[in-house]
């Protein structure tokens, strides 16, 4: 997916009649997120701090008041989508090539992309692998540079919890 295929995802959930319906003018843009073939587009509102979701599919469909998902708890940024110049085919050859320098002998079991802003645009790319291990990259959408990497384990995980 291009960006200007990101471009007309996201015109596709503004100009959809559940849009339309639903158009609460405090909330924004805050992320885009594609799992295997689920496309969202969320919007986030500052007076009620839910985040409105819209999967994309044959049609537009809604999941409205969502609790935000987030450590700390902070108004979430902004997307600016005028600023992404890095494709979500073009983040994926560069977490893959990443992920082969770190993880060469792991097949991967599934990976997530998350579209958002903290001062800048930026692709946040998960993948979790065949050895139990979670690879995360960040990658800055406006010009591909390497923000942060790091490799956890499941088991790491668990213990956390």
């Amino acid at each position: 997916m291009n960006t200007a295929d990101l471009k007309y995802l996201i015109g596709r959930v503004i100009n959809s009649e559940v849009y339309k319906r639903w158009n609460k003018k405090d909330h924004y843009l805050v992320n885009c997120f594609f799992f295997n073939d689920r496309q969202n587009v969320s919007f986030y509102s500052k007076t009620t701090k839910k985040i409105t979701t819209f999967n994309i599919g044959d049609e537009v469909e809604i999941w409205a008041g969502e609790d935000v998902f987030q450590e700390k708890k902070e108004d979430l940024e902004e997307l600016k989508i005028e600023d992404v110049n890095i494709s979500l085919s073009n983040a994926g050859i560069l977490a893959d090539k990443i992920k082969i320098e770190k993880l060469a002998d792991e097949k991967v079991a599934l990976k997530i992309f998350i579209l958002q802003q903290k001062a800048i645009p930026f692709w946040n790319v998960t993948y979790t692998t065949s050895a139990f291990n979670i690879f995360n990259v960040k990658i800055n959408a406006t010009n591909g540079e390497i923000i942060d990497e790091s490799v956890s384990s499941f088991m790491d995980l668990r213990k956390t919890l």
